[in-house]
């Protein structure tokens, strides 16, 4: 299905929310429900992929969806699709009662006695935490989260019976609406997108502190450390060690991890060039986080997984690069360290300048190699560990060389987007490597959930 949005794709989309033309998508081999309910095993993942691919979309064109405010929607959709569908996994259970403030009493219950078609119920619920999610999209973007939903609906009209259908679609929307209900008492991570600069918060001052490195004079998410983790005290449970003493000593510990980032950017080969702008994943791209998913959405339709896999991975997935955000946010801030262009620009050479931009926050630790080491422990754990793949995501940029990628594994691709930040010359290697550990920790705390019974 392609949801690019053109003025000819609207009228079709908007003929078929009214229902005027047939769903355009090859049907599956799902057999009609009329007497009982089938397992979410025996269907497609299709309306999964095809919600967390909109979600991809959405994050380039919606204003102040950075990569913590991104990986919270993450978090939040995986989170949405597994309750909608876990009912029809008989081996498998609820995660509300482990999941940090998810009581079990604050989701509804499927009747055990009432049929079920589990893709229209996790398109439903999908439909109404996406619309929170992305409460601030423009009007085209709205249309195309509604659009989806109302094309999934009628797309399953006739693989089961009028009640069923209608049953579904209202389950759906009422665990959907439960699960918005539980995501905006997180005050921090409600509505982030709006507040990613807050005018309240007071610079830290000293010699090895965070200064402005661009026009933005605010730090991006100050608070964000404090946001809620899924893992309850995640953040401070996977905190790593303190980044080394600052110094300026040119035979300190501190100047030698500049030393090397200035090193590397005046030696810097083809390869490292490449590397570095594939994994930036800056503004207007997936982000950080949705690069991460991005490889999981195109390896649930290689692998041909079943809704149930995918509402696993995607939940697993989608709270580990939360979690790991918050952590990694939680030490940026515990520590406030000052970026390598300005400990170089101060100490080593006055015109050095970063291959990419660097980003209005923090140096310690690395955001992306932290969400990329939780993404490892998830995909390793879910493909396996020597999961030879290749990554595709970027492969219609013209801005960079985004040839698709190939890695022996996962560990391999995380390894990749740390050393990518040294390359960029925007963290310090003690950033990078501590949270690619970082957020491994995150990970396996995720696995350690008790999704089956």
């Amino acid at each position: 299905m392609n949801l690019n949005f053109t003025p000819k794709r609207f009228w079709i989309l908007l003929l078929l929310s009214l229902g005027f033309l047939p769903f355009s998508c090859k049907k599956d081999e799902q057999t009609t429900l009329t007497l009982t309910t089938l397992q979410t095993e025996k269907y497609t993942a299709e309306v999964a992929v095809e919600w967390f691919s909109l979600a991809t979309e959405l994050v380039k064109t919606t204003s102040g969806f950075t990569p913590p405010v991104m990986a919270r929607t993450m978090g939040y959709m995986g989170v949405t699709l597994y309750e909608a569908v876990v009912p029809g996994m008989p081996e498998y259970q609820s995660l509300a009662g482990q999941i940090s403030d998810l009581k079990p009493q604050d989701l509804p219950l499927a009747l055990k006695d009432k049929t079920y078609f589990w893709p229209l119920v996790a398109n439903s619920a999908l439909g109404a935490v996406t619309e929170y999610l992305f409460s601030n999209a423009s009007a085209e973007d709205k249309f195309r989260i509604a659009a989806l939903r109302d094309q999934f609906e009628s797309y399953y009209r006739g693989q089961t019976d009028f009640e069923t259908r209608d049953r579904s679609i209202t389950f759906g929307k009422v665990l959907g609406d439960a699960i918005v209900a539980w995501a905006v008492k997180d005050k921090i991570g409600d509505n982030a997108q709006l507040k990613n600069f807050p005018a309240d918060y007071v610079l830290p001052t000293g010699p090895e502190k965070w200064v402005p490195t661009s026009a933005q004079l605010i730090p991006l998410q100050p608070y964000w450390g404090k946001a809620r983790t899924f893992i309850p005290n995640c953040a401070k449970e996977t905190e790593p060690a303190p980044p080394f003493a600052f110094s300026t000593a040119t035979n300190s510990r501190f100047y030698g991890q500049a030393l090397e980032v200035y090193t590397v950017s005046k030696e810097i080969q083809v390869q490292e060039k490449v590397i570095a702008e594939y994994w930036a994943d800056g503004g207007g791209t997936v982000t950080p986080p949705g690069h991460s998913i991005s490889i999981a959405t195109q390896l649930i339709k290689e692998e041909k997984q079943n809704l149930a896999k995918a509402a696993l991975l995607y939940a697993r997935l989608g709270m580990a690069v939360n979690d790991a955000f918050v952590s990694c946010w939680s030490c940026k801030y515990a520590y406030n360290l000052m970026r390598p262009v300005t400990y170089i620009q101060k100490y080593i050479d006055p015109a050095w300048k970063p291959l990419i931009g660097t980003p209005p926050f923090p140096e310690y630790t690395s955001g992306h190699s932290t969400q990329s080491g939780a993404a490892a422990i998830i995909l390793s754990e879910t493909f396996g560990y020597n999961y030879a793949f290749v990554d595709v995501t970027h492969r219609s940029r013209t801005d960079i060389n985004g040839s698709p990628r190939r890695f022996t594994s996962f560990t391999e691709a995380a390894n990749e987007a740390m050393n990518s930040r040294l390359f960029g010359g925007i963290h310090y290697r003690m950033g990078n490597e501590r949270g690619l550990s970082q957020g491994m920790e995150v990970g396996k705390k995720i696995m350690n959930l008790r999704f089956e019974r």
